[in-house]
């Protein structure tokens, strides 16, 4: 029960895109919809993106995926794409990439602790939306004060 949020950033931690789904349902549903939105080269996701299906969609629109194989997947043995993707997952590249995505996870913990992202104040979809949407609004501006504040070295 709830209410769940997929949101693509930028590589300066900016909120690009987000959507807002009911907790029952599958997030893999909705990365078609969701990666039109970006006009990102590369995406960091969380392991559940990673299936072949999601995989081709960003192989599509030409989009490099950095997504985890789930541990003990036989995926890879299924299809082309996914050996493409378990050796892709060996190279540095990969490894030094995937510690980014732990900007993103961060931004939902701050979220979460200092903007009451845990527990919406309002009931209702379209509601939880607008209250999200204003959310991360403000995300964004305090990251833009935090960018100009910062002193160049």
């Amino acid at each position: 029960i709830g209410y769940k949020t997929n949101v693509i950033a930028t590589e300066n931690d900016f909120i690009e895109h987000f959507s807002v789904h009911k907790g029952h349902e599958n997030d893999e549903n909705f990365f078609e919809e969701d990666i039109k939105k970006t006009d990102g080269d590369n995406m960091s996701t969380d392991t559940i993106y990673g299936t072949i299906k999601n995989r081709k969609i960003a192989k599509e629109r030409k989009i490099k995926m950095y997504a985890p194989i789930k541990k003990g997947s036989k995926e890879h043995l299924k299809d082309k794409i996914m050996e493409e993707a378990f050796q892709f997952n060996k190279i540095e590249e990969y490894k030094t990439r995937r510690k980014r995505h732990w900007n993103i996870e961060r931004n939902f913990g701050d979220l979460k602790n200092n903007h009451h992202f845990g527990k919406m104040r309002y009931r209702g979809l379209n509601r939880v939306k607008f209250q999200i949407g204003i959310t991360l609004l403000l995300k964004n501006i305090k990251s833009f004060v935090n960018k100009i504040n910062t002193p160049i070295a």
